[in-house]
C-alpha cells in the first residue's frame, strides 16, 4: 500500500478513534448510572446517542470499544510508522468490526435502531472501502474539488444540532474532515473519499430501513464528491 494511502487511513482511523474513545467514556457512564445490572430481566430499553437499545447491549458496547479502541490505535501507529504488520492488523480490526457489529445490530434492531453506529462499523467500513479504492488504483482528485465534501458535512453537522446528545460525536467527525478539505493533498483526498463511501453505505442502509427523505438526501451529498472525485482524478 503507497504512502499517500497509509497517511488517509491514519487520518481515518484517528478520527474513528478519538470518536470511539469518547463514546466508550458515555457508554461506562451510562452503564454504570444502571448500577452494572443491565443484564437481569426485564430486560430495559433506553435512549443513548441518538439509539433506542436494550440495557443489556450495554456491555456489549462497551466491550466492543475496549477491544476495537486498542486495535484502531495501532492501526494507526502502524500506518503512521509504515510498519509491514499494519495491513495485517487492519485486516483483523475489520475481521472483529464484523463481528461485533454483526451481534450488536441483531439485538437492537428489534427495538427501533435500524443501525448502531460504532467503532466496530466504521472500522469494517473503513477496512473495506480503502481496499477497494487501493486495489483498483482510485486516486480522487484534489484541490477545490474537495470543497464538494462540505455539504455533506454540514448535514452531519445538522443532524447533530437536531439531536444533542450527539453533537460531541458529530464535531468529532466534521471538525478533522473540514480540515482535510483545507489541506486539499492527496491523502486528505483519499481519506475523504473513504469517509464518504461509508456514509453511503450507512445513508443506504438507513433509507432502506426506515424509507426517509431526509436520508435519501444524505446519501445524495455523499455520493456528489465521490463522483466529481472519479470524473476529476
Amino acid at each position: 500500500m503507497n504512502r499517500e494511502y497509509e497517511h488517509a487511513l491514519v487520518w481515518v482511523y484517528s478520527i474513528f478513534l478519538l470518536v470511539g474513545i469518547y463514546v466508550a467514556i458515555v457508554m461506562f457512564k451510562t452503564w454504570a448510572g444502571y448500577g452494572f445490572y443491565t443484564t437481569r430481566p426485564p430486560v430495559e430499553a433506553i435512549d443513548i446517542l441518538g439509539m433506542h437499545l436494550p440495557s443489556n447491549l450495554l456491555p456489549v458496547l462497551l466491550a466492543c470499544h475496549l477491544v476495537l479502541i486498542p486495535m484502531t490505535l495501532f492501526d494507526v501507529l502502524g500506518y503512521r510508522d509504515d510498519y509491514d504488520w499494519a495491513p495485517v492488523l487492519e485486516v483483523w480490526t475489520g475481521v472483529f468490526g464484523l463481528a461485533l457489529t454483526s451481534i450488536e445490530n441483531r439485538y437492537a434492531i428489534p427495538y427501533g435502531t435500524p443501525l448502531v453506529l460504532c467503532i466496530c462499523l466504521f472500522d469494517f467500513l473503513t477496512l473495506i472501502s480503502s481496499r477497494v479504492m487501493h486495489y483498483a488504483g482510485i486516486v480522487p482528485g484534489t484541490g477545490r474539488i474537495l470543497w464538494l465534501h462540505v455539504p455533506i458535512l454540514v448535514f452531519w453537522l445538522a443532524n447533530g444540532l437536531m439531536e444533542p446528545s450527539l453533537l460531541p460525536v458529530v464535531l468529532m467527525l466534521v471538525v478533522p474532515q473540514l480540515y482535510l478539505v483545507y489541506l486539499g493533498d492527496d491523502p486528505s483526498s483519499i481519506a475523504l473519499t473513504i469517509l464518504r463511501i461509508e456514509d453511503v453505505a450507512v445513508f443506504s442502509w438507513l433509507y432502506m430501513m426506515t424509507g426517509q427523505i431526509p436520508v435519501a438526501i444524505g446519501v445524495a451529498l455523499a455520493l456528489l464528491p465521490i463522483i466529481a472525485g472519479f470524473f476529476s482524478s
